[in-house]
């Protein structure tokens, strides 16, 4: 209980200032299921919404980060880096990774300043975005950036875990 309540202040708290964002939040309909997709950058409050919020909700309730690695994450200095998520909200991979990403990030003390989210169409595309120029061949992909110089990716799914696969991408680890 106490930490389904602690999970939703940090949703509650991280979603705050995208609540405000320009990002379009733009639902498209999948020409392969019929059902909806969001298209374009997006922010979480989108995927806190019906159809999404059911596995992106219980995505992030029933991930718990390693808290060793959580500490050692802020102590390198995660909250500093910008990070990008690049999804398909069609795809069972985000659906199960990209709620444990944001928990990591979110957990590390990343500012929600500090993440873009584009979710891609079954292409891989996002019109009015610059995800054609990040090379994404699968999805999810989190990419990892300090002062526009790429530091790593976690391509589809983890090796270990998304925070081990973080700390290991950082700088001094």
């Amino acid at each position: 209980m106490i930490r389904k309540s602690i999970i939703t202040l940090i949703l509650v708290f991280a979603t705050f200032p995208v609540l405000f964002s320009q990002s379009g939040n733009k639902i498209i309909k999948d020409p392969l299921g019929g059902g909806e997709m969001l298209y374009g950058e997006i922010d979480t409050s989108a995927l806190s919404k019906p159809p999404f919020s059911d596995w992106f909700i219980r995505g992030l309730e029933t991930y718990s980060p390693d808290t060793e690695t959580i500490v050692r994450l802020i102590n390198t200095m995660a909250p500093e880096y910008y990070y990008v998520i690049v999804m398909g909200t069609w795809c069972p991979d985000s659906r199960r990774e990209v709620p444990r990403m944001l928990s990591v990030l979110y957990s590390a003390g990343v500012p929600a300043s500090h993440i873009t989210i584009y979710a891609v169409d079954r292409e891989l595309k996002a019109r009015r975005t610059p995800v054609r120029d990040l090379d994404i061949e699968k999805v999810p992909t989190l990419i990892v950036s300090l002062k526009d110089e790429e530091a790593g990716r976690i391509i589809e799914s983890p090796v270990v875990s998304v925070e081990k696969d973080l700390l290991n991408i950082l700088p001094g680890n």
